[in-house]
């Protein structure tokens, strides 16, 4: 089939490849457009426009609406495939191909629709999640299922790792669905529409630890924030992020986020009702590199009964 592609972040790059290597003719990858970023803010190329790139094939990164629509209408597909492209797409131009547009989700739709379904299913405890392959429509994330497949979430996987297995998932399922497209044998379903929930970009307020929580709600909320943009809290009026973390045994009752213990597990804070335990397993001290917590805590004698999450020194003496 004749395909247009469209997608941004690395998320897209193996659903791209996976088309390409299904021998589905790429007649154009649009991608957004070029944007200041990194050290320095030089323009920086998206993910998929460097996989493009690499394989020869054009690419578009239209600025406006009435772009997309030109260079889809001129690229004359039969077909256009959707992989976190980053902006909604008008009814007319999904209306140009023959077949429509397929879309590839990473959540089982109708449940968390939105920006950071990777991120909410793991900080929302799931233990399953799954890729969704939808049609299209100017609603966001709510066309008809063409297709679903659902993935186990291992007990301390990171968003990363998820991400990466989600990718490769989506991308079998959405060449499977070319297939069927082809063979005029798929089935749209509607979307419950009782059964949504959202995944709403992540926002600062994601990031912060509050040690008034349980510990697995805790270690949720690290894994979930792992590699982009790690959790955060403050000791000594210092930020310090976390990038690993872990549940612990049951202790006596502490104020929340008071150190109870530095070990060779790492540090442990008091959480939830004070009785709760959380391990700090890898963090990272402003301006400084990751490492482990026990390696932080030993070069800055960090002692029991000090406490993480106020936000000056002033306050943890209160």
């Amino acid at each position: 089939m004749r395909v247009v592609f469209m997608g941004t972040p690395q998320f897209a790059v193996p659903v791209l490849e996976a088309i390409a290597d299904a021998g589905h003719q790429v007649a154009l990858v649009i991608t957004q457009p070029d944007r200041p970023g990194g050290r320095g803010l030089k323009t920086v190329s998206s993910p998929v426009k460097l996989a493009a790139a690499a394989r020869g094939l054009p690419v578009g990164q239209p600025a406006t609406g009435a772009e997309l629509y030109r260079m889809l209408k001129e690229a004359g597909a039969d077909v256009a495939a959707v992989a976190a492209y980053g902006r909604l797409i008008g009814p007319q131009t999904l209306a140009l191909p023959k077949a429509g547009c397929l879309a590839v989700h990473p959540s089982l739709l109708p449940e968390f629709r939105g920006a950071a379904p990777i991120q909410r299913a793991i900080m929302a405890g799931r233990e399953v999640t799954g890729v969704t392959i939808i049609q299209v429509t100017p609603a966001f994330d709510a066309g008809p299922i063409l297709a679903q497949r659902p993935l186990a979430i291992d007990p301390d996987e990171t968003a990363g790792s998820l991400h990466d297995r989600l990718a490769r998932l989506g991308a079998g399922l959405l060449v499977e669905s070319l297939s069927e497209v082809a063979a005029g044998t798929l089935r749209p379903e509607p979307q419950d529409e009782s059964r949504v929930t959202w995944a709403p970009l992540l926002s600062p307020e994601d990031e912060r630890l509050e040690f008034k929580r349980p510990a697995r709600e805790l270690v949720n909320q690290v894994r979930a924030l792992n590699p982009w943009p790690g959790c955060r809290t403050v000791l000594r009026g210092k930020d310090l992020k976390v990038w690993l973390a872990a549940g612990g045994p049951p202790g006596g009752p502490l104020a929340p986020g008071t150190v109870s213990g530095v070990g060779p597990r790492g540090l442990e804070v008091a959480c939830g009702g004070g009785s709760d335990r959380l391990t700090l397993v890898e963090v990272q001290p402003a301006g400084g590199r990751r490492m482990r917590a026990d390696e932080y805590a030993r070069g800055r004698r960090v002692e029991t009964g000090e406490v993480l999450g106020a936000s000056t020194v002033a306050e943890q003496t209160r």
